[in-house]
């Protein structure tokens, strides 16, 4: 169901088993039903959600002594912190997860994917160096346990982490890398995460017509799969892009969006760029000579 996309059914399903375990008192199964529905509730941004399933998660598998499903649970938490723009609390759950993974020996594709979460939050804490280690070190382990799939999606993540330390060509380089050898490979929301980073590559580097192209292909997915999360970052991109090409309403109006759905979910880094992204646009219509529209009225 995760790489068909069937979030809003899988989420359906395993709440629907995780109510029934724990009416039987059966507390294993009830374990990763929880875990489960924390997964997907994560990927359709329905945190509040998430959030309880997690922590019964994580009550469980402590009463339980399941150290495995602990650091699973840990996890979960991690990343919705981290979604909530809590980087630092994400940041100490997940190298709690990662250090009890390591004590329990367990497969090399678990530790390595609790790396890149990791990694991922070392760099937005402007940890880059830390950053880059740790999702080398998880690429290793993929390569090791010949994941190509993982090994594409890393790459992804280090393009990703290249752009935002302002490595554009590196960046580019694994970007289009994942871009050409993705399709079919990768999941569809992992591939149209990487090539709305592409797009912002592209901007970059004035090539605004497949950016544009890119982008709103990435949007198209977002909204399909209902990820908020990544439609609210994509929106933002796509209205920098716009304002790149001087269409400056359309830009507005994509920022508004990402505003609105920001809000919707508690995603303040989001909301923040698109709050930023409106302000920016009214200071340039407040000049002699600007657009006499003014979306900014909507940041309120």
């Amino acid at each position: 169901m995760d790489s068909a996309g069937l979030w809003r059914e899988a989420l359906d399903a395993h709440r629907s088993a995780a109510d029934h375990w724990r009416d039987a008192g059966a507390a294993e199964p009830e374990l990763h039903a929880r875990l489960a529905l924390a997964h997907y509730a994560l990927r359709v941004s329905r945190y509040p959600d998430a959030d309880h399933a997690a922590r019964r998660a994580l009550t469980l598998a402590q009463d339980t002594g399941d150290r495995r499903g602990t650091a699973e649970a840990l996890g979960h938490l991690a990343q919705l912190h981290w979604r909530r723009g809590e980087p630092r609390q994400a940041l100490t759950l997940q190298r709690e997860a990662l250090a009890l993974l390591r004590a329990l020996d367990a497969p090399t594709a678990a530790v390595a994917g609790a790396l890149v979460n990791l990694g991922l939050l070392q760099n937005q804490l402007g940890e880059p160096e830390q950053a880059l280690a740790s999702l080398n070190e998880a690429l290793s382990g993929f390569h090791a346990c010949g994941d190509r799939t993982t090994v594409l999606r890393v790459t992804a993540n280090i393009g990703a982490l290249r752009l935002d330390t302002g490595d554009t060509a590196a960046a580019r380089e694994a970007l289009e890398y994942v871009s050409e050898h993705g399709e079919g490979i990768i999941s569809e929301i992992d591939l149209a995460i990487s090539r709305a980073n592409l797009a912002e590559v592209l901007s970059a580097a004035g090539e605004t017509g497949r950016s544009l192209l890119l982008i709103e292909n990435s949007l198209r997915v977002f909204h399909r799969l209902g990820s908020l999360h990544r439609q609210a970052e994509a929106m933002n991109v796509k209205a920098r892009i716009l304002i790149l090409t001087g269409n400056l309403e359309s830009a507005g109006e994509v920022f508004a969006g990402a505003l609105g759905i920001a809000r919707s979910i508690h995603a303040p880094i989001e909301e923040e760029s698109a709050r930023r992204g409106l302000g920016q646009l009214a200071e340039h219509w407040d000049r002699p000579g600007g657009r006499p529209s003014s979306p900014s009225a909507q940041t309120g």
